[in-house]
């Protein structure tokens, strides 16, 4: 109808149609477009626009949609680590040095980061966030009593094959997509999360100068 305007719905559609079509260098046309005609995004703009650039090998293009995204509100279950947070939220998150789900436990505090729930992809990106954000923070992490990372994948109860991709992706990420693999750990008592020592962690970032340095091999698609 003449005279209507693209709303929110109608850029979305547009950037799922151009992911869908592996175009991610058009997807981020439209999204600029939508930015330029004042439409706000929302959680479906940006989760894909996270999932088609990080498709691509992108990833650090995607952490940005996933901060802007964060940022906007449209991430809300899983919390911003970034320094970009409003001042009152960095000095909570300083002093834990984590943001998520802290719990004590008779050997000591762990850091607990559930992504269970998100996609193969939106799982990693979260995961380059947390690791770029506690290198940020190595001094203070190494001051803390925090003992251990755990991150859950869950195990894959209702997957096809009995096994979760959110896990598989992960593993693969830490283990084979990082220019150092971060030794993980498989509790015996649960399947469906890792955990990372923090001597380990600790070790582990001391191999990079920056939080920056920190990345993902881009690996050529298929």
């Amino acid at each position: 109808t003449a005279g209507v305007l693209p709303d929110t719905i109608t850029y979305s559609t547009l950037i799922t149609a151009c992911a869908n079509g592996g175009q991610w260098q058009e997807a981020v046309r439209v999204f600029e477009d939508m930015q330029a005609a004042g439409v706000l995004p929302d959680t479906i703009t940006y989760s894909t626009l996270v999932e088609a650039t990080a498709n691509s090998g992108k990833m650090d293009m995607a952490l940005q949609f996933y901060i802007m995204g964060a940022q906007a509100g449209c991430f809300q279950n899983y919390q911003l680590l970034d320094d970009q947070l409003p001042s009152n939220y960095v000095r909570e998150v300083s002093a834990a040095v984590a943001s998520g789900d802290m719990a004590r436990t008779g050997r000591g505090v762990i850091y607990i980061i559930d992504l269970h729930e998100l996609s193969e992809i939106g799982s990693q990106v979260c995961l380059l966030s947390l690791l770029r954000h506690l290198r940020r923070h190595r001094e203070l992490l190494a001051r803390s009593d925090i003992t251990n990372l755990h991150i859950i994948t869950g195990w894959g109860k209702h997957a096809e094959a009995g096994v979760s991709k959110v896990r598989t992706a992960v593993q693969n990420m830490l283990e084979e997509g990082l220019d150092h693999p971060l030794p993980l750990h498989t509790p015996e008592n649960n399947p469906g999360m890792f955990l990372i020592s923090m001597p380990d962690m600790l070790q582990w970032l001391d191999r990079f100068d920056s939080p920056e340095q920190i990345s993902v091999k881009e690996r050529p698609r298929a």
